[in-house]
Parts: structure tokens; C-alpha cells; sequence
């Protein structure tokens, strides 16, 4: 600053004197008595710290020690603690160690015992001894089959056709034949001594008797292969087995394995093979004896059926067979063949009726109910009757066949295409036939009724489908289209007829499943719906022939 008049500052006490340069500090700035003191002071409070800053920081140290000290203290008594822990718990649990392993124990136990790698070697034969039990067994089973049909004085099923095939030789050379190379040579033999020679004669001994010695060929290579099954079954052969495959192992691994630890080895593997094939052999008995068990209970059925039939009367028979035939319909519909089923109405005067009145029992058993057709409600009568005209003429069957020949046909020809055949044939599979419903006709006097029939999941439902959409063009061409009595009644009404015009009546008669429609009420032959309706379709696609014979087709067929 600068001092422009007199003294700087001249304050009342005369704390402030006039600027001395001496006094200034290292920043230029004046330093008062005040600061010096508070320097002064803050060296004193410096020089009274440093002792007590070193003694904090030599009791911090001698703590840090001491508690050092004390965790290794305590570090060391939980070892020691667990040593002796340790040591309690190996003296209770330690037991002497003994390689004598139970004689009944699992062999699954004594399996687990073993080394992972031996247990990998005892697994493999393990695999080849469950494949010998079991083709032991089941050769066992084929020997005494074989020596049923040796007993029986025949051959196998299959020599016995080869045996007995036939050939067709013509007709003039039988006349002239005479006997082959082969032969000749089997006669010089003496095998067969020569007669007047007959090529049929000589063809069937010769096939019988190749089939035999081929049948004797195939039989004793058979009890060959049993006897080799029955020599590597035996519990010694699989021993030997386990000893000489432990013995190639261990061999490879000289410096591993001592003869002691080989030797322990080898113990387990002996009972483990011992326990192994006790399992084996017993499990195969228990389930060849039960199989053969099963076998003998159903010849005893069989023996027993066959004794009932030829004991059986015939309408006994037929009613059976009926009866097996309603009992596989249902299974066929996924019913349940435990549960009782719905009751099956059969006429009195029927063939199944008049068995089914003289064993009522039978009757019973299958919940048949035995009725007059006079006595049957409407209800019944209307569902049995497509049921018996399919079943009972086999047209279900042949519906089917027809409809699956006229698509194959149709689809070769390119008259439709894949998708059009798929739905032709979406209910191919079904066995169920069509249902009737009764429509009361209310609007008549007197109140009348009409069939009406449905063909859900009937073979022919698509059919009907594909052919009534093919048929509205033919529909649509036409004048007037009759859906029903009604409309022809309605138009009727409005209608003004001339003088000339001629009133004819029509019905439609014997609509199921005939058809037919008569034009004059006195003609003698009757113009029945097929023939208007082919010729129809015939004009309409003369164009596309294929397509025509498979509307034509699937028009009869449904009709």
C-alpha cells in the first residue's frame, strides 16, 4: 500500500505503528504481536506432541502382539481339538479290515466294492452272461418244441409247406417223362428202386424228402448250439471268465497292482460271479416256469373249447358266434368290454332268437332282450334296420371297397385331386352305420311321420358331401326345383292353369332306399330318380368323362 500522508494508520492506543519493513513477512504482509504469540504457542504444543505420538504408538504396537499371540493361542487349541475329534471318531467308527464278503449278500453290493476300472470289465461280461442265460433258455424252450414235432412223426411248419409245394408240368410231358440224371444215380445208389416212372410221384418224394433232411440239418445244429449255451452257463466257465479277464487287466499294470491287492480282487470277482449267476439263473427259471405255466393254462382252454364244440349244437354255435361278432362291434367302438353294454333286442322269430329262447342263461349273460317286431317301439325298430341291412348283407364292406376303388380310379385319372380324395376317404375307417330319426309330420291329417336318416361318421357321408356339391350347377339349370310337398302346394296356389294345360299327380314312392318316381299314374314302367339324375350329370360334364363316371358312380353307390 502506499502511504500518502503521515503515518499509515495511527490507531488510539498506538497498537499500529508506522510501516517498519522489517516486519514484514515473507508474502509482504504485516505481522502483528498477536500472530507472533500464536506462533509461539503452536511451537510449544508441537514440542509437548511428538512424546505423546511416540508413546500412543508404542502401546499400539505391544497391543497388536499380544493379540496376535492370542489368536495363534487359540488357533492352536482348535487343532489340537480337532485332532482329537478326529481321532475319537476314528476310534469308534474303525473296524478290521476284512476281504471276507457275505456268500448271500446283492451282488450289486460286492459289485460296488470293486475299482472302477474292474467294475467296467465285470459289467462287460456281465452283458455277455445275461445274453447267454437268455438265449440258453429260449433254445431250451425250441428243443422241446423241436422234439414235440419229432414225437408227433412231422417236420417244422415250414419244411412241411416247402415239402409239400406243388409244380406245374405240362400235360403232354408227364406222358413221355423219364427219370433225371439225379435220379439214375440215386437209384444205382440203391437208394430208391426204379418202377414205372410217375414225375408227380417222383416230384413229392423228392421235396418231402429234401424237406426232412433239412429239417434234420437245422435240428442238430440246434442241440449243438444248446450244448455250447449249456458249457459257457456254467458258473465255473464265467469264474474262469472273470479270473482271466482281472489277470489281463492287472497284468498291463505290473507296478500297480501287488499280488496281494490282485489277490483281493480275484476273491470279490469269485463272488461276485457266484452271486451273479444264482441271480441270473433263478430270475430265467422263475419266468420260463411261469411262461410254460401260461402255455399249459391256455391249451387246457383251448382243450376245453374244442371239447365244448364238438359237443355243441349248431344253432349253439351260431349263437356264440353271434355273439362273439356283437362283442368285437363294440371293442371296435372303444366301449368297455368289462362294462356291460346296452341292451341288444333281437326278434323272437329271428335264428338268434330261437337259440336264445331255449338258453336263456346266455341271454342273461349278455343282456339280450328277445321282442316281437310288433312289440318293438318305433324307436327300436327305426335303429335296427340300417344296422341289420348293412351288417347283416355285408353292404358296409362293400360300400367301402366300392368307394375306395371309384377314388384310386378317379385320383389316377386326374378327375380330382388329392385333397378331394383324402375327403372321399376321411371315414374310410369308421364302422359305424347310419341312424335314424323320426320327424313328426304335424301339418298332415292324420299326423304322419318320416324317417330321417343320418350318416355322421358313415363311409359314404363325404361321398354325399362331394356329390351334392357337384350337383348344384345341375340344380341351378332347372326350372323349378321341389324341395319339398309344401312348395309344390305354394305354387300351386298362384298358379292359373289354361284351358289346355293337363293336371297331373305325382308321388314320391318307396323312398328308402328305391327311390323311384311315376310320372303317369297308369304307366307300367317307372322312370326311377338314378336315371334322371345320371343322364343329368352325363350332359352337364360330358366334357370331363372321368369326373362323370365318378359322380355317376358315387350316385349309385349312395342311392
Amino acid at each position: 500500500m502506499e502511504n500518502r500522508g503521515g503515518p499509515f494508520l495511527q490507531g488510539p492506543a498506538g497498537a499500529w505503528a508506522g510501516a517498519v519493513p522489517a516486519q514484514l513477512g515473507a508474502q509482504g504482509s504485516f505481522t502483528t504481536a498477536a500472530d507472533v504469540l500464536q506462533q509461539q504457542q503452536h511451537q510449544q504444543m508441537q514440542a509437548m506432541m511428538q512424546p505423546l505420538l511416540w508413546q500412543q504408538n508404542e502401546s499400539f504396537q505391544q497391543l497388536l502382539s499380544e493379540m496376535s499371540q492370542q489368536q495363534h493361542r487359540l488357533q492352536s487349541d482348535f487343532t489340537q481339538a480337532l485332532h482329537d475329534s478326529l481321532r475319537a471318531r476314528d476310534a469308534r467308527e474303525v473296524r478290521q479290515r476284512t476281504d471276507n464278503v457275505p456268500q448271500d449278500d446283492n451282488p450289486d453290493k460286492v459289485f460296488n466294492t470293486l475299482d472302477p476300472r474292474v467294475q467296467n470289465i465285470m459289467r462287460q461280461i456281465s452283458k455277455d452272461w445275461d445274453r447267454r442265460i437268455e438265449r440258453l433258455f429260449h433254445q431250451r424252450n425250441l428243443k422241446s418244441k423241436y422234439d414235440s414235432i419229432d414225437a408227433a412223426g412231422s417236420v417244422h411248419h415250414d419244411f412241411a409247406v416247402e415239402g409239400d409245394r406243388e409244380w406245374q408240368f405240362a400235360k403232354e410231358y408227364k406222358a413221355v417223362a423219364t427219370p433225371s440224371e439225379l435220379e439214375r444215380s440215386s437209384a444205382e445208389q440203391g437208394d430208391a428202386p426204379m418202377r414205372a416212372y410217375d414225375l408227380e410221384h417222383a416230384w413229392r418224394s423228392m421235396r418231402q424228402r429234401h424237406a426232412k433232411e433239412c429239417w434234420m440239418f437245422v435240428k442238430q445244429h440246434q442241440s449243438q448250439f444248446l450244448q455250447h449255451l449249456e458249457h459257457t452257463t456254467t458258473q465255473q466257465y464265467f469264474k474262469q471268465e472273470a479270473i482271466a479277464k482281472i489277470a489281463e487287466y492287472t497284468e498291463q499294470l505290473k507296478g500297480y497292482y501287488s499280488s496281494d491287492v490282485v489277490k483281493r480282487l480275484t476273491d470279490k470277482a469269485l463272488v461276485w460271479t457266484e452271486l451273479k449267476t444264482r441271480s441270473s439263473m433263478g430270475f430265467w427259471s422263475e419266468k420260463t416256469a411261469s411262461m410254460k405255466a401260461k402255455q399249459q393254462k391256455r391249451q387246457q382252454e383251448l382243450d376245453k373249447a374244442q371239447a365244448s364244440y364238438e359237443s355243441m349244437d349248431a344253432r349253439a354255435l351260431f349263437a356264440a358266434l353271434t355273439l362273439e361278432a356283437q362283442g368285437v362291434k363294440k371293442q371296435q367302438d372303444g366301449s368297455d368290454k368289462h362294462k356291460r353294454g346296452k341292451p341288444i333286442t333281437v326278434h323272437k322269430n329271428s335264428a338268434l332268437g330261437s337259440i336264445l329262447n331255449q338258453f336263456e342263461p346266455i341271454a342273461k349273460m349278455y343282456n339280450i332282450q328277445i321282442k316281437a317286431y310288433e312289440f318293438l317301439t318305433a324307436k327300436e325298430f327305426v335303429k335296427q334296420w340300417p344296422e341289420h341291412r348293412l351288417y347283416s348283407t355285408n353292404m358296409l364292406q362293400l360300400a367301402k371297397s366300392r368307394l375306395s376303388q371309384m377314388t384310386s380310379q378317379a385320383l389316377a385319372a386326374q378327375a380330382i385331386s388329392r385333397q378331394q380324395a383324402r375327403f372321399l376317404l376321411d371315414n374310410l375307417n369308421y364302422n359305424s352305420a347310419p341312424r335314424f330319426r323320426v320327424n313328426v309330420k304335424i301339418h298332415k291329417n292324420p299326423i304322419d311321420s318320416r324317417p330321417i336318416c343320418n350318416n355322421a361318421k358313415f363311409c359314404l357321408c363325404n361321398a354325399g358331401i362331394f356329390l351334392g356339391v357337384y350337383m348344384q350347377p345341375i340344380v341351378h339349370k332347372c326350372k323349378h326345383v321341389i324341395p319339398a310337398s309344401a312348395h309344390v302346394v305354394n305354387w300351386a296356389d298362384n298358379y292359373k292353369p289354361a284351358r289346355d294345360d293337363m293336371f297331373v299327380s305325382f308321388d314320391i314312392k318307396a323312398l328308402y332306399p328305391s327311390l323311384q318316381i311315376w310320372p303317369v299314374e297308369h304307366s307300367q314302367e317307372s322312370l326311377d330318380v338314378y336315371t334322371v339324375v345320371s343322364a343329368s350329370i352325363w350332359r352337364h360334364y360330358q366334357r370331363n368323362p372321368c369326373l362323370a363316371f365318378l359322380l355317376d358312380a358315387l350316385l349309385h353307390c349312395i342311392l
